[in-house]
């Protein structure tokens, strides 16, 4: 059933609320009350889920009238897919040993789902510093069946970070020459470091484009990569690997800028501009 092409998405999670502008209707994810309410503009509501296996936390719902919720089983996140009945095509569990998934998803047109991650580099493991270091990652799973899932990309921010401090240590190297690259000092939470909220997808393009509350900044990278060259330099249509194509909003964190060239301020959310539309 195809009932629309464009709609508004609202997810209120942990007080709050996202949105995607469009054109006609509303989804409401309600974590309270487990259930997510399809309504127009006239406040009428056109369609509703109800969840009561799972601690619910937020839905989306695609063109094709199917609804993928999110909820936790412990500190795992389940995954699962309604169709506009009600009936549950797929469910999967995804252990926090391989994801620890927050902020935002993302259903990709063929069902696949771009997923914002946070990893822990643990002390031993990690080349900077002698410290455990929490940083985002995003992996793409593909539903299998009705219980199982494939992960079929990842990039790590980790792959892609510069210092400037020693030359013994790798991934020395000049910040301002190299705006591709994550510079690890440039924040000092590295119980959070890069805190990611928001991912958005250009099929055009293929490239991802996610936003940080604390770098003040979003950073567009390539989506045509492997997994394998996601981790390096070169590879993928654009041959920069996993490296940040395009960023903006605080050329202060690559040494480019002061605090008046700043434009963002704990940003919560970037999209793409569809096309067809006035400034895609």
């Amino acid at each position: 059933m195809h009932i629309f092409q464009r709609i508004i998405i609202i997810s209120s999670i942990f007080g709050i609320l996202t949105s995607e502008v469009n054109d006609g209707l509303v989804l409401i994810s309600d974590y309270d009350l487990n259930i997510s309410v399809l309504f127009d503009n006239n406040q009428n509501t056109i369609n509703s889920w109800e969840f009561n296996d799972y601690n619910f936390i937020k839905s989306y719902l695609t063109i094709d009238s199917l609804l993928f919720t999110f909820s936790r089983l412990n500190s795992s996140m389940v995954m699962q897919k309604f169709n506009w009945e009600g009936s549950n095509l797929w469910t999967f569990v995804l252990d926090s040993d391989i994801c620890r998934m927050h902020h935002e998803q993302l259903v990709l047109s063929n069902g696949n789902i771009l997923a914002l991650c946070r990893e822990t580099i643990t002390a031993e493991e990690n080349i900077y510093m002698n410290i455990e270091l929490d940083i985002d990652k995003i992996i793409e799973i593909e539903p299998i069946g009705s219980n199982q899932a494939n992960i079929i990309w990842e990039w790590h921010f980790y792959d892609h970070l510069i210092q400037d401090y020693d030359s013994d240590i790798a991934n020395y190297g000049i910040i301002s020459e190299n705006p591709q690259l994550l510079d690890i000092s440039i924040h000092d939470s590295y119980n959070d470091f890069t805190h990611l909220n928001c991912i958005d997808y250009n099929d055009a393009l293929n490239q991802i484009i996610i936003s940080s509350r604390v770098f003040n900044e979003v950073f567009i990278i390539d989506h045509s990569t492997t997994t394998e060259e996601a981790a390096s330099h070169i590879g993928g249509i654009y041959n920069n690997g996993g490296d940040i194509l395009y960023r903006w909003g605080n050329p202060i964190n690559y040494d480019r800028g002061n605090l008046s060239d700043q434009k963002l301020h704990a940003p919560h959310g970037v999209n793409w501009i569809k096309s067809g539309l006035p400034g895609s």
